[in-house]
């Protein structure tokens, strides 16, 4: 089989990293909406110990699509941001194919209509314009200090990511790590904001509810 015909390249702005300490994906803007793209392990050397790019940063990233329709990147390059009337994102498929979600990294999002102000969902161009929308986005801190990593900070985060990636709340709500949150004995310790609601003692069985009443399903 000829693999240029499972190749891929994308261009799009960052809007989110999945499991920060140990880069292994991320979320990246096109114009065919919002592409989970899996990292190779020489790329994932390479972010765990240079500077991760800031949501907004526009980059390009080229790679190989398996089988099972995963986006597996290989290179990636920085990009300066386009002129206003390019501004959006460009994807080129050596198979001159549209794009097909999979289960394992779905296009989370491709419809090119603006959304109503209580849709999570937003245009790409929108996207690429204003990574923060027209509100900042909501943000979840996590205490970094060694006494929560000690008591599981890093399973916390993953767990946390991940349920953020799964209710396609990725460009609404930012996970970050912080100092210490003054209850270093009851750690894993987060602080949801902007209603400034602080937890102890999390457990990544705790995340799912906790985030089901912070940001409530749409019914």
């Amino acid at each position: 089989m000829d693999k240029r015909l499972n190749t891929f390249t994308l261009e799009g702005t960052v809007i989110h990293w999945l499991h920060q300490f140990q880069p292994k994906c991320i979320l990246l803007a096109t114009t065919q909406g919002e592409v989970m793209i899996k990292l190779s392990k020489d790329l994932r050397r390479h972010f765990l110990w240079q500077p991760q790019p800031l949501p907004g940063t526009w980059m390009r990233f080229a790679g190989e699509i398996k089988k099972n329709g995963e986006y597996k990147a290989e290179d990636f390059d920085w990009l300066d941001r386009p002129a206003p009337e390019q501004t959006g994102a460009s994807l080129a498929l050596s198979t001159a194919l549209p794009i097909a979600a999979s289960p394992n990294f779905p296009i989370l999002s491709s419809s090119p209509q603006v959304s109503s102000p209580q849709s999570p969902s937003r245009s790409v161009a929108n996207v690429a314009k204003s990574p923060l929308g027209s509100k900042p986005p909501a943000c979840i801190l996590v205490c970094g200090k060694s006494s929560c990593q000690k008591r599981g900070v890093g399973a916390v985060i993953a767990s946390l990511e991940e349920a953020v990636i799964d209710r396609g709340l990725a460009s609404q709500v930012k996970i970050k790590t912080t100092g210490c949150l003054k209850k270093c004995k009851q750690g894993v310790n987060l602080l949801f904001l902007p209603d400034k609601t602080s937890y102890a003692n999390v457990k990544p069985i705790q995340v799912s509810a906790l985030l089901n009443k912070h940001f409530p399903p749409e019914s």
